[in-house]
């Protein structure tokens, strides 16, 4: 079984970098795009637990890192933090309320872009924090909490079809 799932995940993440490389850039508005491949990883953390989306958001931002080829390490960092810290909150949720899904999905969309904010400019990349977090990182937690509730969808019936199947075969 762990076989099957550990595929299921990489399947799931290289859909989300796939999508984020050739659907996203169809969908800025104002400068901002979804991250889907963050919102795949706080799913994660919500239904599997810290341990999990910490390997998912790893496993997804380090192919970001490689496809952009930039800022290499930040966005496994920033993903990978993300998604463990969304595991650990994931007992004290209740995840099938859309308004606290789509909440902590803003919150943890500008968690990340704050992170990597600070990364960037600990590095020595010239960017304003202020400016940046008006113009990019609020709305962009805006856009990705209003995205999550159907990524966690989706990803939630992923988990349901998984458990009906470990059900059939020990039955």
């Amino acid at each position: 079984m762990a076989g099957t799932r550990t595929w299921v995940f990489v399947a799931v993440v290289g859909m989300a970098v796939v999508l984020q490389g050739a659907v996203v850039p169809h969908l800025i508005v104002h400068r901002v795009k979804p991250d889907l491949v963050l919102l795949t990883t706080l799913a994660c953390g919500l239904l599997y637990g810290p341990a999990t989306a910490a390997r998912v958001g790893l496993a997804g931002g380090l192919l970001q890192d490689m496809l952009l080829g930039k800022y290499v390490g930040v966005f496994a960092l920033t993903r990978m933090t993300v998604g463990y810290l969304a595991g650990v909150a994931e007992r004290r949720l209740y995840r099938e309320n859309v308004l606290i899904l789509i909440a902590v999905a803003g919150l943890a969309s500008a968690l990340t872009d704050l992170m990597f904010i600070g990364l960037l400019r600990g590095f020595g990349y010239p960017v304003s924090p202020v400016s940046d977090a008006r113009a990019v990182v609020l709305p962009a937690a805006l856009y990705n909490g209003l995205l999550a509730p159907f990524v966690y969808r989706g990803l939630h019936a992923l988990r349901r079809w998984e458990l009906a199947r470990r059900e059939f075969r020990e039955a």
